[in-house]
């Protein structure tokens, strides 16, 4: 059986060299890692940094998930959700 090519990993191989949790973490988040952020944190980030962000042509780095076309994603309530700009 293949298995997963993430270091400490044996689970059962599902593509890309990976298993399905490395496999989603990848396309979800860019890396295998598991996430750091805690609960709230990019809520938190949000209110702080991005509403509240006088200069509206200078780009902010977002620093949490990432969807496949690179825009911000946060939590809410269970449910992702897609930054638009």
């Amino acid at each position: 059986m293949k298995t997963c090519s993430v270091d400490g990993c044996n689970n059962k191989h599902k593509g890309k060299g990976l298993c399905n949790m490395h496999y989603l973490r990848m396309y979800t988040r860019g890396t295998t890692d598991k996430s750091t952020t805690s609960p709230g944190e990019a809520i938190t980030y949000l209110f702080e940094k991005v509403f509240s962000h006088k200069d509206k042509k200078a780009c902010l780095i977002w620093p949490f998930a990432l969807s496949a076309k690179g825009y911000g994603q946060v939590g809410i309530k269970a449910k992702r959700e897609t930054s638009v700009a």
